[in-house]
């Protein structure tokens, strides 16, 4: 059976849960998946650094890409993935917009072949659908020439985005919750040896245990003494 809580030991729970309190959004989830923005700057990151094999990782089995090029199925997209690697694809993005699951921005795009051509680099709208931190779907659209961004200032190299998006990465409710339970085990340590229960060997003296119960009850005697 279960006894009941002495008071140092119950005021330290209370404090517990008052420190816990609900759990933030993040640790709501079930999952560890990183974020669908951070998925897309870790997949932009790795074609810019002609890492073919970490950007398919980021892709699910039934990915499609649609637009400019067209592949489904992991097979094919990561035929399209070795194709940007192959001829030297160079990458700068622009600011990530976030909406759920989806995410949309404008790369600045230069390959090899383009170069050639006498195309030095193309604005591509591109887009992609995240679910449980892989890309099902990537939409690659490129601008007509003179539908140039306005903002073409704000764009990036997009390798530069690996390490933003790893660090958030490392950021997980398992980082919160150990600096929860280290907080809270402090707490009890703090109210255990305050209230005077702190183990002590036989026929040594106690530092702490006896202090704050007598002083309460001088304190009441007292009082007592005064009122009468």
């Amino acid at each position: 059976m279960l006894g009941k809580l002495s008071l140092p030991v119950a005021t330290a729970a209370a404090a517990a849960l008052l420190l816990v309190g609900p759990a933030p959004p993040g640790m709501a989830q079930t999952s560890d998946a990183p974020s669908p923005e951070n998925v897309v700057a870790s997949f932009e990151a790795a074609l810019d650094a002609h890492d073919g094999a970490r950007a398919a990782q980021m892709i699910s089995d039934s990915s499609t890409l649609l637009g400019m090029d067209t592949a489904s199925g992991r097979k094919q997209v990561q035929a399209w993935i070795q194709d940007q690697v192959d001829h030297a694809v160079v990458i700068e993005v622009g600011p990530l917009h976030v909406n759920g699951s989806r995410v949309t921005w404008t790369a600045r795009v230069s390959r090899s072949d383009w170069i050639r051509d006498g195309i030095g680099f193309r604005y591509v709208d591109e887009e992609a659908a995240v679910m449980g931190g892989l890309i099902t779907v990537i939409g690659v659209h490129v601008r007509a020439p003179n539908q140039s961004p306005t903002n073409a200032s704000t764009f990036i190299r997009a390798r530069t985005l690996a390490t933003a998006s790893e660090a958030a990465a490392a950021t997980r409710p398992s980082n919160w919750l150990g600096l929860v339970a280290l907080v809270v085990s402090g707490v009890f340590a703090g109210l255990y040896v305050a209230s005077g229960w702190a183990p002590r060997a036989a026929g040594a003296a106690s530092l702490q245990k006896g202090r704050l119960v007598p002083a309460l009850a001088r304190s009441v005697e007292l009082r007592r003494s005064r009122e009468t």
